[in-house]
C-alpha cells in the first residue's frame, strides 16, 4: 500500500497507531489487559502485512529479530532487573519504611523456583510488546542514533502506558499520579536505552523479552514480600521507584558516553 515510505516515516505511523488503539484500551476496554498488551505486536504485523507489504518478504521478517536467541546476554537480562530491585527493597528495609515477610503460600525455595518458572513463562508474552518496540520500531528509528532512538521509543513506549496508567487503578494505584507518571517516565526512558542496547548487540529481541518479564515478575513477587504502606515503598523501589530510576538512569548515561555508534542492524 504504501512500500516508498522510508524507515523513520515507516516508524513513526506505527507510533500514531499503537498509542491510538492504547488509548481506545484505556477509555472503552481498561479491563482488555491481553488484547493491549499485543497490541504492538498487533500493529506491528499491521503495518508489514497491510501498509508496507514487508512481511510478504524474508528480508521483511529477518528485520524484526525473531530468528535469533541472544543468548550471550541472557543471563545480564534475568538477573539484573532482580538485583536493581534487591536493591531498592534492602534500601526500604534499611529506612524503616517496611518489614519483611515470608513467602504467603510457599516455602522461600518454592518462592524462588516458582518466580523464576514465571519469568520463563511471561517471556513469551513478553513478544506482544517487544516484537514492536524491539522488533518492529527500533530498526526503523535506529539510524537516528543511540539518543534518539533510545529517547523516541521510551516515550512511546511510556505513553503507550498512560491511558491505563492514568485512566484506571490497575497499574501502580497508590501514591500521586503526577508524581508516579514522572517516575514511570523517567525509568521507561532510562531503560529503553538498555533494551535498544541489547537489541543492537545481539541483533534479537528475546534478550529484551527476558529483560522486560524478569523487571515485571520480579516487581510483583519481590514486593509481596514487604509488609508496609505500598505508596511509600513503591516511591523508594520497585519498577517506579527513586532507587531503581537512578540506577537505570546512570546505566543509561554509561551506555551513552562509552558504547560505539550504532552499527548496521
Amino acid at each position: 500500500m504504501f512500500k516508498k515510505l522510508t524507515d523513520v516515516k515507516k516508524g513513526l505511523l506505527f507510533c500514531v497507531l499503537v498509542l491510538l488503539i492504547s488509548l481506545f484500551f484505556g477509555i472503552y476496554m481498561p479491563a482488555a489487559e491481553l488484547p493491549n498488551q499485543i497490541s504492538p505486536m498487533f500493529v506491528a504485523l499491521i503495518m508489514m502485512l497491510v501498509i508496507t507489504r514487508e512481511g510478504y518478504t524474508k528480508a521483511g521478517w529477518k528485520t524484526l529479530g525473531i530468528h535469533k536467541l541472544g543468548l550471550r546476554t541472557w543471563l545480564f537480562a534475568l538477573l539484573a532487573p532482580l538485583v536493581i530491585l534487591a536493591i531498592g527493597y534492602v534500601i526500604v528495609l534499611g529506612l524503616g519504611t517496611a518489614k519483611l515477610i515470608e513467602p504467603a503460600d510457599a516455602t522461600w525455595m518454592g518462592f524462588i523456583i516458582n518466580m523464576f518458572l514465571m519469568i520463563a513463562a511471561v517471556t513469551i508474552l513478553s513478544l506482544g510488546e517487544e516484537f514492536g518496540w524491539r522488533g518492529y520500531l527500533f530498526p526503523r528509528l535506529y539510524k537516528l542514533g543511540r539518543v534518539k532512538t533510545s529517547i523516541i521509543i521510551g516515550l512511546v513506549w511510556a505513553a503507550w502506558h498512560y491511558p491505563i496508567l492514568l485512566l484506571t487503578d490497575t497499574y501502580h494505584p497508590g501514591g500521586n499520579r503526577l508524581v508516579v507518571l514522572l517516575l514511570f517516565t523517567l525509568i521507561i526512558v532510562s531503560a529503553s536505552f538498555i533494551y535498544n542496547e541489547l537489541r543492537m548487540i545481539t541483533g534479537s529481541i528475546w534478550p529484551a523479552c527476558l529483560l522486560h518479564a524478569s523487571l515485571n515478575i520480579g516487581y510483583n513477587n519481590l514486593q509481596t514480600l514487604l509488609d508496609g504502606k505500598q505508596s511509600s515503598i513503591e516511591l523508594i523501589a520497585g519498577e517506579t521507584g527513586i532507587t531503581t530510576v537512578i540506577i537505570v538512569g546512570f546505566a543509561a548515561i554509561w551506555i551513552i558516553k562509552n558504547r560505539k555508534p550504532y552499527a548496521q542492524v
